[in-house]
């Protein structure tokens, strides 16, 4: 992006940030571009910034089990009983839920939903992203604009993903998914709902170096999250300071730091997401979060970094020998949660305290806490 365009969107996310309290701010980094840094120290388990993605589906593997409005699970990983009737494809938890996602998903989503499921789902290896493409083809035929960030007037939509996210050139293996899942997204939308190809694979390439994944109990894939506001904004290190919080939430940080409940209405839909910090992070420091599995060896991690982000990555972790990548996993397994029906997520204090000794930690894939052994 051009300095101009990066100046406007650093202005703008860090006008959100400080709307909600955040304890951090938007500058710019040498090395990466434009980064979030904490603009005071931020104690470990604190939430560093909350925002709500302009796009949220379930993932097509779960989508029969989980709401496709607030991301609920159904109990023992049953079936929802309230299915779209016309579709078959998405699920809710309640009537309530079904409105709240009626203005998005009934008419052009629904309908391209139909006729890709019809048609014997064409890139059903990449049917988690055809699931958000269509989505997002919907809301851009209906105009329909999302509010990001609690306490703020700012509305992002599809011209947001060209607006504020960065593109990543692809050789001929990495662009064929999106390319794919271009062409079995615009088949499937009826006329009215239909852009020039070149578009949607442009902003589908952006959206595939940002898009968050919603994880699950036992790393189960539950949902992709695509947020335009300023998530995107956070850089990666393999050996991260904050967390995604896979638990969906409708609190957000005021202007006096404290959580409150979210006085946004439900007309978008679906709720918001938050990074919470992993470790204490002194003032001046930038946040960093990780794009790949924490649990992954070196060679994975790259190779993950590389065919979806675009970059070669050189963080401490990727650099150091391989005595101490052993010893940082160890550390990581530390905080990783020990219940048998998860053991994925990695666990963040329960809130943060001001005694030096830990608390109770709670699993940002399942939700339980525990009390560390260390």
């Amino acid at each position: 992006r051009s300095d101009a365009a990066a100046a406007a969107l650093a202005d703008s996310c860090t006008t959100a940030l400080q709307a909600q309290g955040a304890p951090c701010t938007v500058v710019r980094s040498e090395k990466q571009g434009l980064g979030i840094f904490a603009s005071r120290h931020i104690r470990a388990g604190e939430v560093v910034a909350v925002e709500k993605p302009t796009v949220l589906t379930p993932c097509w593997a779960a989508a029969a089990s989980v709401c496709a409005t607030c991301l609920r699970r159904a109990p023992d990983d049953q079936d929802w009983p309230l299915r779209c009737n016309r579709c078959g494809v998405i699920c809710w938890c309640s009537s309530e839920c079904r409105v709240v996602l009626a203005l998005v998903h009934d008419g052009m989503e629904c309908e391209a939903l139909s006729t890709w499921h019809a048609a014997g789902h064409p890139a059903i290896k990449y049917a988690d992203l055809v699931l958000q493409a269509i989505r997002m083809l919907s809301m851009k035929a209906l105009g329909i604009q999302v509010h990001p960030f609690p306490a703020s007037p700012q509305q992002c939509g599809f011209d947001s993903y060209r607006d504020r996210l960065c593109a990543i050139a692809r050789d001929r293996r990495t662009a064929k998914p999106i390319e794919e899942t271009a062409r079995a997204a615009l088949e499937a939308m009826p006329v009215a709902g239909r852009i020039a190809p070149a578009v949607l694979i442009d902003a589908l390439g952006r959206h595939q170096c940002n898009v968050y994944g919603v994880t699950g109990p036992a790393a189960a894939e539950v949902a992709l999250a695509s947020f335009t506001g300023l998530f995107q904004l956070f850089n990666h290190s393999c050996l991260p300071n904050i967390l995604f919080d896979s638990m969906p939430t409708r609190r957000f940080l005021r202007s006096d730091g404290e959580t409150a409940a979210s006085s946004s209405s439900k007309s978008d839909g679906w709720p918001f997401f938050q990074l919470v910090a992993f470790t204490d992070i002194p003032a001046g420091a930038e946040l960093l979060h990780s794009y790949a599995r924490s649990a992954d060896g070196p060679e994975l991690r790259r190779s993950t970094l590389r065919d979806h982000y675009g970059f070669e990555c050189d963080c401490p972790r990727c650099e150091c020998d391989p005595l101490r990548e052993a010893d940082i996993a160890a550390q990581l397994e530390e905080r990783r949660c020990p219940y048998d029906d998860c053991g994925s997520g990695l666990g963040v204090p329960v809130a943060p305290k001001e005694a030096a000794g830990p608390g109770d930690l709670r699993c940002v894939h399942c939700n339980s806490t525990w009390e560390p052994e260390y």
